[in-house]
């Protein structure tokens, strides 16, 4: 190593300078997270009460400089290494189940031999984590105003009602529904239950839903099926049913009572928005 590759180098990491700062007083180099981390704010070297400036001269050199990835040899630059280590196939991943460190290329080979249904049962478990939070959210907000559940009003696009969020996070209108539901009293909400589709289409731009997603009468996002066509939230809601391990779908199985009635409505009410 150079002298000029040293001036380069942190004096309290001893490594090259990340986002590298100068000592505004002996324009020695750090990097910004450990000279931040200089309590007197003086200069380790210098001991001098200081100010760091950003060095862009120097940011461009240390970004120049060449390494090879550790994982697969590949020459590259320091300033480029973190968007080759993204894309890198060698790179070493830990297992989060069960601990294995394995290279990038065969972690999905791993996980779907070793680990097939608890992956699967972690993503039921996100789906229902931020299901539930986004109803939460809406609920404990409602409840700041009084029950009046018209946190935010938008403009229903298909009959040009103001449509409200209601205590299931759905928006309603409170106009007459579609075509016939067995469950409701023919009026999209106004707090709870089913909505027209006009509604529905901003409950699925106001998640920003993907295609194939709409948002179930308890307001949880719900997909449709290509395996059966039913509409699955992924709800840990259906423990004791017979051939069901106590979940809603995700991908096939029972669906709950909420997903049944989204699977009539799919047919009629929401068939263009699917």
């Amino acid at each position: 190593m150079d002298n000029i590759e040293k001036r380069l180098m942190c004096p309290i990491c001893l490594d090259y300078c990340k986002q590298a700062v100068e000592c505004s007083k002996c324009i020695n180099l750090y990097c910004k997270n450990c000279a931040d981390s200089l309590s007197d704010k003086k200069c380790a070297l210098c001991r001098e009460s200081t100010e760091f400036h950003i060095s862009n001269f120097a940011r461009r050199a240390i970004n120049e400089i060449p390494v090879n990835c550790d994982f697969c040899s590949a020459k590259s630059t320091i300033g480029d290494l973190e968007a080759h280590l993204e894309k890198c196939e060698k790179k070493s991943i830990t297992c989060q189940i069960c601990d294995l460190k394995l290279t990038k290329i065969s972690f999905l080979n791993h996980v779907s031999s070793n680990h097939l249904d608890k992956a699967l049962h972690k993503t039921e478990l996100f789906n229902d984590i931020l299901a539930n939070k986004f109803v939460q959210s809406t609920q404990f907000l409602n409840s700041t105003l009084n029950g009046t559940h018209s946190i935010d009003t938008k403009i229903n696009s298909k009959n040009k009602k103001k449509a409200r969020l209601g205590a299931t996070g759905k928006y309603y209108c409170g106009a007459q529904l579609d075509d016939f539901c067995s469950c409701c009293d023919g009026f999209c909400g106004t707090k709870s239950g089913c909505n027209c589709s006009g509604c529905m289409e901003l409950d699925i731009r106001f998640r920003l839903l993907p295609k194939g997603w709409l948002v179930n009468r308890d307001g949880f996002a719900a997909k449709k099926s290509s395996e059966t066509g039913k509409t699955y939230c992924g709800r840990k809601n259906m423990m004791g049913v017979p051939l069901c391990d106590g979940y809603c779908g995700p991908n096939n199985g029972p669906n709950c009572p909420a997903c049944q009635k989204l699977d009539e409505q799919v047919k009629r009410r929401y068939s263009k928005l699917i």
